[in-house]
């Protein structure tokens, strides 16, 4: 990059966007191809889930989520779609018994269907 600059200014930046992979190349790598933040702020990375244990079934969480992400009945355990959940956080808020927790990264996606010879 440095090498095929065309100015002072494009070889500069160069130098500063090397400095950079120097010194936070492993998080870079990890935001762009594993899609982990490991401080765990970045939102996109992150799912939400039900703690069955936790769930009463009450379906605020359901009321709340504008995107029809969980599932679920009154009185029986909800589940997040994470296939439709935008990562909002408003069932997390709306939860009056903690069964919904936020996990730092996303896990990486299974096929559906897997061919056998």
């Amino acid at each position: 990059m440095k090498a095929q600059s065309l100015c002072e200014t494009g070889s500069d930046i160069a130098v500063g966007v090397l400095a950079a992979m120097e010194q936070y190349g492993e998080d870079l790598g990890g935001h762009i191809t594993k899609r982990i933040c490991r401080a765990g702020v970045c939102r996109k990375f992150m799912t939400f889930h039900i703690l069955p244990d936790q769930c009463t079934g009450c379906g605020d969480c359901v009321d709340e989520c504008g995107e029809e992400a969980i599932l679920g009945k009154r009185r029986f355990i909800h589940v997040i779609q994470q296939d439709e959940c935008i990562q909002c956080g408003a069932c997390l808020e709306i939860c009056d018994e903690g069964a919904i927790v936020p996990r730092r990264s996303r896990q990486a996606a299974m096929p559906e269907k897997t061919d056998t010879m």
